[in-house]
């Protein structure tokens, strides 16, 4: 098991994550995309001989870095069945990857999110109205229903990663949605497990979604809908 954890501006934010999944999981591989800051010198500080740090010289997106992280397990890590993607800003608990684990060895499934709409206390009202919406959109476009398509926090089987990674033409945060429905259309086991997410005051500051992500979501959605009306 790997986890590849994007980061842009988090300093030391990211030392709890990196350290717990460095101890948890059998590779971290954590993709600094383009921070301006001291992000990558706060990774190397970790000093865990089972960590990976990659970095982008100009930001990317959030999807960019998550597929540069993809395609370094799949290239050089043939060991590897499954990659755990969470947030270095600190919204997603560390410790919780054993959920992740537990569902992948018991049932195989390829594609496992965590359901924070399961437990919304503590999220923004912005972020759940957003998250409502697009999760009855993406349930449409899919057939079937969805909850919470837009966290991050998941696990990826090494199959469903060969499969799409050619495939896939997003950069920024909608690429997490495009991979959901990708997997849902090529009949791989998707499955939740529910999570309470950390919406700290510092972890909040620290997040990089933007409106633009709002509207680029809804055109991968608008497209995806056309696909599936034609």
């Amino acid at each position: 098991m790997a986890a590849v954890i994007p980061c842009f501006n988090v300093g030391s934010a990211c030392v709890p994550i990196v350290q717990a999944c460095s101890k948890t999981l059998d590779l971290c591989i954590v993709v600094d995309d383009g921070s301006v800051d001291d992000t990558a010198r706060y990774v190397a500080s970790v000093g865990a001989s089972n960590c990976r740090l990659i970095r982008h010289e100009k930001n990317q997106g959030k999807g960019s870095a998550l597929i540069t992280g993809f395609r370094h397990i799949l290239a050089e890590q043939p060991e590897i069945e499954a990659v755990v993607t969470l947030d270095g800003d600190g919204q997603h608990d560390p410790d919780l990857v054993s959920g992740f684990i537990h569902q992948y060895s018991k049932q195989g499934t390829d594609l496992v999110w965590r359901n924070r709409m399961a437990q919304p206390d503590g999220m923004p009202i912005h972020r759940w109205a957003l998250n409502t919406i697009s999760n009855g959109l993406v349930s449409r476009v899919i057939r079937r229903q969805i909850y919470d398509s837009q966290c991050g926090y998941r696990l990826y089987s090494r199959r469903l990663l060969e499969s799409i990674i050619g495939d896939v033409r997003t950069t920024r945060y909608e690429l997490e949605t495009e991979i959901l429905i990708l997997a849902c259309r090529r009949n791989f086991q998707v499955d939740f497990v529910p999570i309470t997410s950390i919406y700290s005051g510092e972890s909040t500051s620290l997040s990089h979604h933007s409106f633009l992500d709002v509207l680029r979501i809804g055109k991968l959605l608008a497209q995806e809908f056309r696909k599936r009306t034609q």
